[in-house]
């Protein structure tokens, strides 16, 4: 799998995701709820996705809570911001969510529809002391339960289409997209002309419709 940015910066980015994480709940008090929204929101998130050098590898951790809270709320909080880096449940909660993002290639979005921040949280005492990967591995589980359509399925009823519609608009057999979607044929294998075919009709990008395994 492709990841957005080398692994040589990874510890690096999931350092300054756990400061963000910090900065915003835990030192500026910001429900877990109040702090999700404001961070899908922002930009930094879908920088840090793309694998934008400027976010991996530049701006710390407060610099991008503060950057995420000033597009949300115009203003940058009063407070004077000094991460306590002792390692809060918070912290621990960003620190894993950004490996467990560049491992799998999922969202923030995608990942935090299907498990809250607070339900992470909950997770702080059972495994902060296990290796992330575990963290990973429990994450991934839920994160597929509870995405149990394929990206291809979720898109195409996101687009108010019927399978025959696509298959019409897309100039893709109808019996290709079905087995898609039922997983009798694995959409990463597709030749990049039929996903091209279905992602101008769905309107999004080509690897928006492949299957992501961790």
């Amino acid at each position: 799998m492709t990841t957005a940015y080398p692994e040589l910066y990874l510890n690096s980015v999931m350092r300054k995701i756990g400061e963000f994480f910090d900065c915003g709940i835990a030192v500026c008090g910001m429900s877990p709820t109040d702090f999700t929204a404001i961070f899908l929101a922002g930009s930094a998130c879908w920088h840090l996705e793309q694998g934008d050098v400027l976010y991996v590898v530049g701006r710390s951790g407060v610099e991008l809570f503060l950057g995420c809270y000033e597009e949300a709320f115009g203003r940058e909080p009063d407070l004077c911001l000094d991460p306590s880096y002792q390692r809060s449940p918070e912290y621990w909660v960003g620190w894993a969510l950004s490996y467990y993002q560049w491992l799998s290639s999922r969202t923030f979005h995608e990942i935090l529809e299907a498990l809250t921040l607070s339900d992470m949280l909950a997770l702080y005492p059972t495994l902060h002391e296990a290796d992330v990967s575990k963290f990973a591995s429990v994450v991934e589980r839920i994160v597929k339960e509870a995405h149990t359509h394929t990206r291809l399925r979720t898109l195409r009823d996101c687009s108010h289409l019927t399978q025959r519609q696509l298959a019409e608009a897309s100039g893709v057999s109808l019996r290709s997209i079905q087995m898609y979607e039922q997983r009798q044929k694995d959409i990463n294998k597709a030749q990049a002309q039929t996903i091209m075919r279905m992602a101008r009709v769905l309107g999004c990008r080509m690897e928006d419709l492949l299957e992501r395994p961790l």
